[in-house]
């Protein structure tokens, strides 16, 4: 396994990439794919580069990634990002459109899941009453969090929230 070689050459990290309805890239479910990598190694911090917030349900991608801090003993690092093909969303019935505003709203809630008992959140696009996320991640107050930069809004926005910044090179 990859992984496993690159933590032998001491890598701080391994990130996937996920992509959804697409021929670029085969990981589809960074969750469920990096448990294994949770398993299979001991040290080098894991992640996707990024979970594509506009598909996920808040509350279970906070708790799923919870869950994958716990079991990597806390080695999650918190790729985002909106997506940027299209066709991932046409093939989904996501507004490819208002994925900003989308993502912004599941990234709230995820960040609202990893630090409260409950989370009660009224928006656009998601609501919660006294939603119980269960586990509380490993890392305290949560895992360190990534956004992936396109354009200069995206680095801003890395920027004002204090997130890690990913970027691929031109």
């Amino acid at each position: 396994m990859l992984a496993q070689q690159l933590e032998r050459d001491g890598w701080h990290s391994y990130f996937v990439i996920e992509h959804q309805n697409s021929p670029i890239g085969r990981i589809t479910s960074p969750n469920v794919f990096l448990t294994a990598v949770a398993r299979a190694t001991s040290e080098i911090r894991i992640g996707a580069m990024m979970w594509q917030l506009p598909f996920y349900h808040p509350i279970r991608l906070a708790q799923d990634v919870a869950m994958l801090d716990h079991l990597s003993r806390g080695r999650v690092e918190f790729g985002t990002g909106i997506g940027v093909h299209e066709h991932e969303f046409i093939r989904w019935g996501v507004d490819y459109y208002k994925r900003a505003e989308l993502a912004g709203e599941v990234l709230k809630i995820v960040q609202m899941a990893w630090t409260q008992k409950e989370v009660t959140y009224k928006g656009k696009y998601f609501s919660f009453d006294e939603a119980l996320p269960q586990p509380e991640p490993y890392q305290k107050p949560m895992p360190p969090i990534w956004a992936a930069g396109h354009s200069d809004a995206s680095m801003e926005f890395a920027a004002k929230n204090n997130f890690n910044l990913a970027k691929n090179l031109d």
